[in-house]
């Protein structure tokens, strides 16, 4: 009966373990994903940027 409940409680544990590790490489994923759009952002703003500066000395 010990056995058993000590396997048990592994079980669980091993469980609510995996669950934790799964929702931090959740949140970790959006990390990156955020930050990842927000260097895409500034990329796209610093096009931009050179764009309206070809612009300034092509006039």
């Amino acid at each position: 009966m010990l056995k058993f409940f000590i396997v048990r409680n592994g079980i669980v544990i091993l469980q609510l373990y995996a669950l934790l590790y799964i929702k931090k490489r959740h949140v970790f994923n959006n990390f990156v994903k955020t930050i990842n759009k927000k260097i895409l952002i500034s990329h796209q703003m610093d096009a931009v940027l050179i764009k309206d500066d070809r612009k300034k000395i092509n006039i």
